[in-house]
């Protein structure tokens, strides 16, 4: 049986924003294994919970950039889908300089 300090390392790696690719390479427990203690454990609602409200609100608006992409994807509009690109260039910049941030 898998150590359960192991598994709560992994939940809190997976809190900090760590993908489970990252996971593996930190703990060297499989991502199957992973996927499954997420989907046991519920991490996605975990993380949630344990979300600031200007973490939900990012998060929201990537999704709505997404989103957005798509619509401009498929109305070939190029304009528009440069527009959004350019977005999620300063967006993805944005997320990266924060992530340094709260790593110190």
């Amino acid at each position: 049986m898998i150590d359960s300090r192991l598994r709560k390392k992994c939940l809190n790696l997976f809190l900090s924003r760590y993908t489970l690719d990252n996971i593996v390479k930190q703990t060297g427990v499989s991502k199957k294994t992973l996927y499954n203690w997420k989907q046991q454990d519920k991490w996605d609602e975990i993380k949630e919970v344990n979300l600031t409200d200007a973490e939900k609100i990012e998060n929201r608006l990537s999704g709505l950039v997404l989103k957005m992409i798509d619509k401009a994807n498929q109305s070939a509009d190029k304009q528009s889908l440069a527009n959004l690109e350019y977005a999620v260039k300063i967006y993805d910049e944005h997320q990266k300089t924060s992530l340094v941030k709260s790593k110190r």
